[in-house]
């Protein structure tokens, strides 16, 4: 039916946009370069740019896309790009880089320790809520699926636990 064939279409854009924030956030680790020396207003303009689609797609999804998409497939069916805990999580997850790269940039240019200090709670407060986020989704049925990623590993990716190569190359 033609509503089964929209329901199609708003996943397949929904995927494509998602693939598009994460081309997003590889090009601003290729703006930044090997050593982070690049240009850091520009790579935290691709994260926040990155974030959009992912607010984007959780408006359409949460209010314009919901029925055909409930007619088509159940919330816990859907891909996991498609739904709506993860996008939030990914979306704080790339504020907080573009947050943390403003923190480089205040370092460079000699910010004073409160101007620091505020940077470096919002980006904090940004992973904390993507880090909860997950969680709660993990346990959800409609959320991510379980084992989607370990602890040890979402706790590395969001630094909160020992650092890995995956967490140098994100910031």
């Amino acid at each position: 039916s033609a509503d089964q064939v929209l329901g199609a279409l708003y996943l397949e854009s929904c995927m494509l946009l998602v693939n598009r924030a994460v081309m997003l956030a590889e090009t601003a680790r290729e703006v930044l370069g090997p050593n982070c020396q690049g240009d850091v207003k520009a790579a935290s303009d691709k994260l926040r740019l990155g974030a959009g689609i992912f607010e984007y797609l959780l408006e359409k999804i949460e209010n314009d896309w919901s029925a055909r998409l409930g007619d088509l497939v159940k919330l816990e069916d859907r891909p996991m790009e498609s739904k709506p805990p993860l996008l939030k999580a990914l979306r704080d997850v790339y504020l907080a880089h573009a947050q943390a790269l403003a923190v480089a940039k205040a370092i460079q240019q000699g910010a004073q320790a409160t101007v620091l200090c505020k940077l470096c709670l919002g980006a904090a407060v940004l992973l904390e809520a993507a880090l909860e986020g997950l969680r709660v989704s993990a346990t959800e049925p409609s959320g991510v699926e379980a084992g989607w990623v370990s602890a040890e590993e979402l706790a590395s990716l969001t630094g909160h636990g020992a650092k890995t190569d995956k967490t140098a190359t994100l910031v």
